[in-house]
Parts: C-alpha cells; structure tokens; sequence
C-alpha cells in the first residue's frame, strides 16, 4: 500500500511539472486532477466489487439496523448528546484492559502510535514547507520542485518493494524455513505484537531521517540537499513497518477499530503539523531558515528514543 501511494506521488509531481511546463499554465494540471477523481469514482462504483460475502453483509446490516433501534428508544436532546460524547472515544483502544491486556502492549501500542505521527504524519505536513525552502533558497521553480518529489518517492518505492522484502525474507522466510526443517514439521506459526526485526528496522529507518534532516540543515548546494532527501527516503521504511506491526498487537476483529484510531491521530497531525510548520517557516525565513530542518530532526530524534519503549513479544508454538 506505502509502495502504492509513493508511486504516485512520483510521478503525479513528474507529471504536473511537464503539464506546468508544456501549457504554461497551472490550471491544466486541476483539469487532470479533476478527470483521476472522476475516474475514481466510476472505478470504485461500478468495477471494483464488495470484498465482503454475502453471509457478513447480511450480519453487519442486521447489526447496524438494531443499534440504530437501540438509538431510536434512547433518544436524547441534542445539547446532552453532545455534553456526553467523548471525541477522543476511538483512542481508548490504544490502552484497552482486559483479558489479553498487558501494561508492555499498551506501551507498544502508545510507542508505535507516536511513531507513525511523526513519521508519517508530521513528514508529509513538513513536505510543503521544505518545497518552499528549496524554491527561497536555490531558486527552483515548479519543474524543478515536481522533480525532487518525483525522484524521493521513487527512492522511497525502490526501499519499500526492493529493500524490504529482501530484509523480509533474510530476517523472516529463510529463518521460519530452516525452523520447519530442523523440526521437521511445519507448525502453523502465530505472531503476537513485535519482533526484533521490526524494532531494528524501523530504528535504521528512524536514523536515516535524523541524518537526512541534518543534511538538509546544513547543506549549501542543490546537490547536498538533494542527497539529502534521498537519505530521508529511506526512512519510509518505517511507516510501513508501523502499519504491519501495529496490527499484530489486537485480535483481527480490533483491527479496523485500531486502524481508525490510528488514522484519527495522522488527521489530527495534519491539521496541526502544518499549522507548526509553516509559522515557524514563517517566523525564521528571514533570519533562520534551517530551522524547520532542526525542528524535524529533533522530532524524529523523540521518536528513535520513543522506539526503545518498543519491546518484542514471543511466538505462540
């Protein structure tokens, strides 16, 4: 899904810069957007069909048609509805108690929630304001802006559908199998939470943005800051790793609700990440721009040390 999303984001970039360049005007470029919408739509309407059979359908709409009856007779006004909904709600899955429940789960759930704010989240808001340093400080036009984006989604592509599954399959397949073959059976094996794996790899890629954004920091040329955003690239690695492990710490019928609260926090940082990016651009363009730079490194720093609370869990045999 990561490796899907940043392809896109390669050459929807590659594509608006040479739209920009060949028409001369930006306009065109909403035209195109408005078509993939479009597209979209009729895609997702009449094609692609319902992942669900039609046994579940039955038992989710009879589910729904009964809590909506429970609603009906428990009516309330809407000022009390209000008083007594709790919009932080879908976060208390994060530090749920109960059979199965441990205080080392919960830390790694609050642990790998923080994680993927930073990574996923507060980057992608800090992804505007670093086009517009590169634009005040090398003087680069949307051409040239559409091609930095173009080639660090494609390095971050090569990392996720290149480098991760040969990390997957050195670290995982070829281990599991030599298991099998030494017991010589071939157990049905269950992960529960993390393992030493995803904890290294999501820490090599946390330091691969800490270096990068140092490297932004401190570059004086197109070619350093350039290098520089390659070696941030790597670090989609660890967004990806979040997403598969953190659903390996609740039952799968607490996947959606987990995913949900997870998604209500990247909402959340992207309303705020940009708010704290672009004024603090604002307010040190003129005096110190690298400032954003030191701003991010330091909070991909907060979440290298937040990974040490991160702890693997074991295998079911």
């Amino acid at each position: 899904m990561h490796a899907c999303l940043f392809t896109g984001l390669a050459f929807g970039p590659l594509l608006a810069g040479y739209f920009a360049k060949w028409t001369g005007s930006l306009l065109s470029i909403f035209y195109v957007v408005l078509g993939c919408h479009s597209m979209f739509v009729i895609v997702i309407r009449f094609i692609v069909p319902e992942s669900l059979p039609k046994k579940k359908q039955l038992l989710a709409r009879e589910k729904w048609d009964k809590e909506q009856e429970l609603r009906a007779q428990t009516r309330r006004s809407l000022l009390s509805t209000i008083q007594t909904t709790n919009p932080f709600e879908p976060l208390k899955v994060l530090s749920r108690t109960g059979p199965g429940t441990s205080p080392a789960l919960r830390r790694n759930l609050v642990a790998l929630a923080l994680n993927d704010i930073i990574i996923f989240g507060i980057s992608q808001a800090a992804g505007a304001v670093i086009i517009l340093y590169s634009e005040y400080m090398y003087g680069w036009g949307t051409f040239e802006s559409s091609r930095f984006v173009s080639v660090l989604s494609l390095v971050r592509v090569a990392a996720l559908m290149g480098v991760f599954p040969i990390i997957n399959y050195f670290g995982r397949v070829r281990p599991a199998a030599r298991r099998r073959r030494d017991c010589l059976t071939l157990p049905a094996e269950k992960h529960y939470g993390a393992d030493n794996l995803d904890i290294w790899v999501l820490r090599a890629a946390l330091t691969s943005d800490i270096l990068g954004s140092i490297g932004y920091s401190l570059a004086h040329s197109e070619k350093v800051f350039f290098l520089s955003g390659m070696v941030t690239a790597m670090g989609g690695l660890g967004s990806a790793t979040i997403q598969a492990t953190i659903t390996k710490h609740v039952p799968s019928n607490r996947v959606g609700q987990l995913l949900g609260a997870v998604g209500m926090l990247l909402a959340l940082s992207r309303i705020l990440g940009p708010l704290l990016f672009n004024g603090i651009y604002a307010a040190t363009v003129g005096t110190f721009p690298q400032a954003i730079f030191v701003l991010l490194a330091s909070l991909y720093g907060i979440s290298f040390l937040a990974s040490f609370a991160i702890r693997p869990h074991g295998r079911s045999k």
